[in-house]
């Protein structure tokens, strides 16, 4: 290898190792030990309306959380998506289809006009949930495709204080911290090549 080519593969080295090392810890801390991935938004009134591309995205169960404000009751109910989309038709609704792990929030778009119907009652429901304060659902993905529709108890306005999504699973830790044991050491053997490479010691037996 010439002399201009191994400092150059040393700072390319050194720099990867930076880029893994800071994404690994990231993912570490945010995950913790339980391998747990929580995403949070507060949507507009009106129904909600979370999509398979968050629900069914990974293996292993999702957990939907939905406080209403100010202690209002809420009704969750799990559906095929195009149930979901049947019932809901015109109204008022926030659509959850992403996740940003930017900020570890839901990503949501908003569309409809009219009035929440009256949901509770109807037939197309495979799990629901309903109460005051925190209402949680959980889907095991064996169903899947599946949407989860959020209103208030009555079929009215869903008034969230918050929407949580939350996936489980151990391995993520693992991969992070491993991803995180790589990256340092990439980012020492790069910077010790690049010390070598211009110390004196180094420069003289060249």
């Amino acid at each position: 290898m010439s002399k201009l080519a191994r400092p150059a593969l040393h700072a390319a080295l050194t720099v990867a190792g930076l880029v893994l090392l800071v994404l690994g810890t990231w993912f570490t801390v945010h995950l913790g030990v339980s391998g747990t991935a929580s995403f949070r938004t507060t949507p507009r009134d009106g129904v909600v309306v979370l999509e398979p591309s968050v629900l069914n995205r990974v293996d292993g169960p999702v957990t939907v959380a939905a406080r209403g404000a100010h202690g209002q009751p809420l009704f969750l109910g799990v559906a095929t998506p195009e149930d979901a989309e049947a019932i809901v038709d015109g109204a008022q609704r926030t659509t959850v289809s992403g996740l940003r792990l930017r900020d570890w929030s839901l990503r949501t778009s908003h569309s409809g006009h009219g009035p929440a119907p009256a949901l509770g009652s109807a037939d197309i429901w495979r799990a629901v949930g309903r109460g005051a304060g925190t209402v949680r659902l959980s889907i095991s993905q064996t169903a899947a495709p599946e949407s989860v529709v959020v209103t208030g108890q009555d079929g009215g306005s869903a008034e969230l204080s918050s929407l949580t999504v939350t996936m489980h699973r151990p391995a993520w830790f693992l991969e992070s911290l491993l991803v995180a044991v790589v990256g340092l050491l990439a980012l020492v053997a790069g910077a010790f090549g690049l010390w070598r490479a211009h110390s004196p010691t180094s420069r003289k037996e060249s």
